[in-house]
């Protein structure tokens, strides 16, 4: 061993000697241990921990007192002491709560150890701060995949069963048929969507990282589920990247932004809606291109580099080929060279100094069409001249070259130092300014007589205006607008998604404002060019919170700025930064179910993924599928199409895309309008489907299928809104113990109630706010419901009348899942073993008039009819041509979870006349 290793050698265990150090390390590894330890174990554990990071203020003490202050190895027991704290608090909780105890565990024991790195000076402060915010991220957004013992589902289910599904198929499509699908033949039967113009490279390199990594065991399911966290964590990294780039001029004022930013987006709630482990849709990695794209931009303007504008080029273009939010990535970017070129002319500096390196992506990500078309058709050059590509790339040119025209008419021209390629190119367009400026002005104007004024202010109008005007598009959740006025509600519904970073973003404004324009930073000009419209967009469609979750935190994460102010501009600001990144975390933390880490999201983040309940309802289902004939076709409705398709390769009528309008609205209509069998069953032979599947989530969206059913698809003239009402369960409003009333034979009767509250699902007066059943000496004997009456204060119980007079009058309906007889009963069964908590068990369906004789009343909630009849509830009649399929009432193998989901045959009268002739032939032979 030579000397030098030598050295290096015993200095590492000078380190490992020093008792903080050991410490340090012990506490870490026994954070990961203890979650592999059973409780008795583990407590034992957590003791330990405990004395050691007493033992480590002790060792503090005795540093002090022979001379050795650092002031910095406080930190040492502060992290251990939470990081125990944190797996103590685990050990006392269950389900997720404990798995996010654990995990965060884990996460302080990381930043214990880096921290214990840097106050030995083995890593650098900036390094270990990045490293340990990239790790935690890395643990916190794949914890999701992980199974965990007490719940061995956890983590073998993508985490939603639409859009991941869809990218899973795609990604299962390539690994086995080698190229990308085009002409999908499992959805739309009678009109195939074609997915050769898709934006699918994210399945696409999925199957090429599993079918590379299939000697290792790794199939196309595991790395879906774990590419959404890999993407995450590196996201975060880039963001750090992106923040110190942008903000060089302020270093190093620059890196504690940078970290922050990091550190805001590794706990986003916002953030890991989509990017975290089991959600396999491209908005993760679309958002690592997105950032990728700005950081080698931020990068090329600091060097002056044509390399790395051109890298730039190919993080851009990779996201044109990955994801629609590239549309916005475009604009902002115009956005950004406009700006940039105003701010610049304000300064009298160069307005054309970045357009080099805005323009080689611009062009670059625009080259998309050369990847995105069918095979054998040739590239579609003329997507190359559309206004969504053209405004957002020519106006921000026009506007430079003018400006610069003018500036240097004015002032005259600026040359710059240094003989790279982008000095040279920078000094080339100012000795050539006029000719080329003229040439750009030329050009732009002439450009006017080929586009129609109109769409330019289409164009413009669409970028104005978020709200949904296509009808089936007003039926999805995400597509409704945040706030509907700006208040302190939609202040703290914003803050619940984005935490702290907002109001650090809000506050920053007006001081980034003053940086852009008296200090002409240009990375206060890119930060306000992407956050502040997407913080528009995202109040007023509350899909846009991914998008918004970057942008945002990154403008929250520039008060780490506030000290690069000088004295004479911000003097009181100063301080700003410590005091609101000390107080306001624990202030907020008071009351949280997650202290410290709730003003930053808490646990939420690992909630978005790992232990969806919907994909674990329909498994049964999925499995019995796969044995139907291949050719078979489903009648459901949309949301479950990706995961019919993606499971069980079988035909579903429609899936999530909704591509085909006129089919979606045919399956709203099957469900939710048409009441005469006759025509159902029209509909159904119209696409040769062979089953109907309705599952639990149907009641609660009921509204949906009837708006769309109602409505008018070509003028997009609205429908109905109106749906079935659930009324759930109230063990605190019924009487449960009995009540012991005198009745007239000078006995006692053993009174109880059992009372299910109802939602409101249509006009008030048509709906009822509560159910009532009376049971005396364990028998029914009544039932009442409790109208609702609208009032200055809202909406309003009535004294409850017989079930009987309201369904007279408004000749509704009472309905279940289950039987009545097991509902009831399960009710009466609260709080003892035999109570089942799962909801075809605790809830009725209260149905109204006009709902009586839909399909989905009669199949889903028709398998107990007579039983529901007999109780006074309903005078519905069964259906004739559709039959329950064997397994899923329950009775045997139960393919329904619980009544969750269920299957039904259509037996078309033409197929039973057919079967009947051919039995009468064979008897007569």
């Amino acid at each position: 061993m030579n000397k030098e290793k030598k050295d290096a050698f015993e200095n590492a265990a000078k380190h490992f000697e020093e008792p903080l150090f050991a410490i340090s390390l012990f506490v870490f590894f026994a954070s990961i241990a203890r979650s592999f330890l059973d409780k008795a174990t583990s407590d034992y554990l957590v003791a330990i921990m405990f004395v050691s990071s007493v033992a480590s203020i002790y060792f503090i003490y005795l540093y002090f007192k022979s001379g050795k202050k650092d002031y910095y190895s406080f930190g040492i027991p502060v992290l251990a002491l939470i990081t125990t704290l944190f797996s103590w608090y685990a050990g006392q909780k269950s389900g997720w709560d404990m798995r996010d105890f654990m995990v965060f565990s884990i996460v302080f024991g990381i930043f214990l150890l880096f921290y214990a790195l840097m106050i030995h000076k083995i890593l650098k402060p900036g390094a270990a701060a990045i490293f340990a915010i990239f790790l935690s991220a890395l643990l916190i957004h794949t914890a999701p995949a992980f199974t965990f013992s007490w719940a061995p589902w956890s983590g073998k289910y993508i985490a939603e069963i639409t859009d991941p599904y869809f990218y899973y198929r795609h990604a299962k499509f390539v690994v086995e048929n080698g190229y990308s699908m085009e002409i999908d033949k499992m959805t739309y039967p009678t009109a195939p969507i074609n997915h050769g113009w898709g934006l699918y490279f994210q399945p696409v390199l999925i199957a090429s990282i599993a079918l590379v990594l299939s000697p290792l065991n790794m199939d196309v399911y595991t790395i879906d589920l774990l590419s959404g966290g890999i993407f995450a964590a590196f996201s975060v990294l880039l963001l750090y990247i992106l923040i110190k780039n942008l903000f060089y001029d302020m270093r190093p004022y620059n890196r504690i932004a940078a970290i922050l930013a990091a550190f805001m987006l590794m706990l986003s709630p916002a953030f890991a809606s989509k990017a975290i482990a089991t959600n396999s849709e491209d908005d993760a990695m679309g958002m690592f291109l997105f950032i990728s794209s700005f950081s080698l931009f931020a990068i090329a303007m600091r060097k002056k580099s044509i390399l790395f504008s051109i890298l730039s080029g190919i993080a851009f273009l990779f996201l044109h080929i990955t994801w629609n939010g590239y549309a916005y990535a475009l604009l902002m970017f115009g956005i950004f060279a406009a700006f940039y070129a105003i701010i610049n002319f304000i300064h009298k500096k160069n307005c054309v100094e970045h357009i080099p390196y805005f323009i080689i992506p611009m062009i670059m990500s625009n080259l998309s069409f050369l990847f995105i078309h069918p095979r054998g058709e040739l590239p579609p050059i003329s997507s190359l001249f559309s206004l969504s590509s053209l405004m957002p790339f020519i106006g921000p040119v026009i506007i430079a070259f003018l400006l610069e025209v003018i500036r240097s008419r004015l002032y005259g021209k600026l040359r710059v130092e240094g003989t790279s390629t982008g000095n040279k190119l920078e000094n080339f367009i100012q000795d050539n300014i006029f000719p080329l400026g003229g040439f750009i002005l030329f050009a732009g104007l002439l450009s006017l007589f080929f586009i129609n004024p109109t769409d330019i202010l289409n164009y413009i109008s669409s970028l104005l205006s978020v709200k949904v005007a296509r009808i089936i598009a007003m039926t999805t959740a995400e597509q409704n607008p945040m706030c509907s006025t700006i208040n302190a509600d939609c202040i703290l519904r914003l803050n619940s998604s984005f935490g702290i970073g907002l109001l650090f973003g809000l506050a920053m404004i007006p001081i980034l404002a003053y940086f852009m324009l008296s200090r002409r930073s240009m990375g206060a000009v890119f930060v306000l060019s992407w956050a502040l419209p997407m913080l528009y967009g995202v109040i007023s469609k509350s899909q846009y919170q991914f998008m918004a979750s970057v942008p945002i935190i990154a403008m929250g994460s520039t008060i780490g700025l506030i000290v690069a102010a000088s004295k004479k501009d911000l003097e009181s600001l100063r301080v700003i930064p410590l005091i609101v990144l000390v107080s306001i975390p624990l202030f907020m933390s008071i009351g949280s179910s997650m202290p410290i880490l709730k003003p930053f999201g808490g646990a939420t983040q690992m909630q978005y993924g790992g232990n969806n309940e919907e994909a674990i309802y329909w498994d049964p289902t999925l499995q019995w599928l796969k044995t139907t004939p291949n050719d078979t076709v489903i009648l459901t409705w949309w949301d479950y199409g990706h995961i019919i398709t993606a499971v069980s390769n079988r035909v579903s009528m429609a899936d999530n895309l909704k591509g085909v309008g006129y089919i979606v609205q045919d399956l709203a209509r099957f469900h939710v309008l048409e009441t005469n069998e006759t025509k159902a069953l029209d509909i159904a032979r119209k696409y040769s489907a062979d089953y109907v599947i309705i599952d639990w989530t149907m009641i609660g969206k009921s509204a949906a299928p009837h708006f769309i059913a109602t409505s008018n698809l070509t003028t997009n003239e609205p429908g109905e809104s109106e749906g079935y009402g659930q009324c759930g369960f109230s063990p605190q409003n019924s009487l449960l113990k009995p009540k012991l009333v005198p009745n007239s034979k000078g006995g006692f009767d053993s009174i109880k109630k059992v009372v299910f509250m109802c939602n409101i699902a249509g006009p008030y007066n048509e709906y009822i706010g509560a159910i009532i059943f009376d049971i005396s000496n364990d028998k029914l004997t009544g039932t009442t419901v409790s109208p609702v009456t609208a009032t200055d204060r809202g909406l309003i119980l009535n004294p409850p009348i017989p079930w009987e007079t309201w369904k007279k009058e408004h000749n509704a309906s009472i309905l279940g899942i289950q039987s009545p007889r097991d509902i009831i009963g399960n009710s009466l069964n609260y709080g003892t073993d035999r109570y089942i908590g799962f909801q075809t068990f605790n809830t009725l369906v209260y149905v109204p008039e006009k709902f009586n004789d839909y399909m989905m009343t009669k199949l889903y909630l028709g398998d107990h009819m007579e039983e529901y009849r007999q109780f006074g509830l309903t005078d519905i009649n069964r259906l004739e041509h559709f039959n329950l399929v064997d397994g899923f009432l329950g009775d045997k193998q139960d393919n329904s979870y619980y009544g969750y989901v269920k299957a039904y045959k259509i037996n078309y009268p033409e197929m039973e006349d057919a079967g009947n002739s051919s039995n009468i032939n064979s008897l007569m032979r």
